[in-house]
């Protein structure tokens, strides 16, 4: 686990539901992680001031809006190759372990020499925000 060897660094976890909160939270407790904060159904966009990286380690996926949303707000973005993603991100193979954390350690290892040079700058997270806004006003 990503968290578990690297106890100096700190992470965000957002979770988009309390679905599984409660797994989530045990797994975290059993194994005496403390760089890891959860945040339940909050605006992810609105933390990214505080990253240095942002990571999409989902094995399925439809592009990943958050993954454009991070890179458009400045912030690296490491994401798994289960799909098409936005130009700039970084990539692991999809469910590769080894791979993932190489790609991290990469990243983390290289942090002040990063090229962003293939990162496509869009305002997607602006559109979609206001999309939201939108459709949440309009009555059901």
């Amino acid at each position: 686990m990503l968290i578990t060897s690297h106890q100096g660094l700190e992470f965000e976890c957002f979770v988009g539901s309390n679905f599984n909160l409660k797994i989530l939270e045990s797994a975290i407790q059993s194994a005496t992680i403390r760089n890891v904060t959860l945040h339940v159904e909050q605006n992810l966009v609105e933390r990214f001031y505080r990253a240095d990286l942002f990571l999409r380690l989902n094995r399925e996926d439809a592009y990943g809006v958050s993954i454009q949303e991070a890179l458009d707000c400045g912030v690296q973005a490491l994401a798994s190759d289960v799909c098409q993603r936005p130009a700039g991100a970084m990539l692991f193979s999809n469910g590769d372990w080894r791979d993932l954390k190489l790609q991290f350690e990469n990243l983390i290892g290289a942090f002040d020499t990063l090229d962003f040079a293939d990162r496509q700058s869009t305002d997607y997270h602006t559109q979609l925000v206001e999309l939201y806004k939108d459709l949440l006003q309009q009555p059901v």
